[in-house]
């Protein structure tokens, strides 16, 4: 098998947890997680953490009158979150394995740069990539077409050639009709045997 094809993997739980009940539990927030769940991570404010118009800090007076939880509560919870995002030893294998096989790989994952500047500093998988292309440099989230086209302008790549892999079903259905081949990760049981069909490791 050619090493024509490429690897191009998001982050958030492929090659690390993202786990916003877990986050809550640990910081003692157990009543009503599923709801408070969606109101710290599931609205606007979230969104322009991830577009990288906001920090933390910013969004912790909203959070707080959404909420009613006192901000010095809410600062230490998002606080915690960058040391959440815990490696996913399936996704961080497959990758090790593609990469130790010669095959590129890049980083494209939505995040602000809290966390992404996080794992550059403590994740050592971060460094089998080639870049990673964080929404919150560039302002720009997937779906939005902008940030698949921003990867494969600055590093000359063909779409075709890249084996797209995100666990978010609108991510990769907007990758597929730019021209991607695309892996659903659902299950990391299941990620090698479907790169095995796009990489030789």
């Amino acid at each position: 098998m050619s090493k024509r094809h490429i690897l191009v993997s998001d982050l958030g739980n492929v090659m690390v947890k993202w786990d916003p009940i877990g986050i809550l539990t640990a910081n003692g927030q157990l009543q009503d997680q599923a709801s408070l769940a969606q109101a710290l991570f599931g609205q606007q404010d979230w969104v322009d953490i991830d577009l990288g118009t906001k920090r933390f800090a910013d969004i912790v007076p909203s959070a707080a009158r959404r909420t009613g939880l006192a901000e010095e509560t809410l600062a230490q919870l998002y606080g915690s979150v960058p040391a959440s995002l815990s490696p996913i030893a399936a996704g961080v294998e497959v990758l090790e394995a593609i990469t130790n096989a010669g095959y590129r790989a890049f980083g494209l994952s939505n995040m602000g740069m809290e966390c992404a500047d996080h794992l550059a500093a403590n994740m050592p998988f971060w460094y089998r990539f080639e870049d990673v292309v964080i929404s919150g440099e560039l302002h720009t989230i997937k779906p939005d077409p902008q940030i698949y086209l921003h990867l494969l302008e600055k590093h000359g790549l063909t779409a075709a050639d890249c084996v797209f892999i995100d666990d978010s079903l609108a991510n990769i259905q907007q990758a597929s009709r730019l021209g991607f081949q695309t892996v659903h990760v659902t299950d990391h049981q299941g990620l090698k045997p479907a790169l095995q069909a796009f990489f030789d490791f």
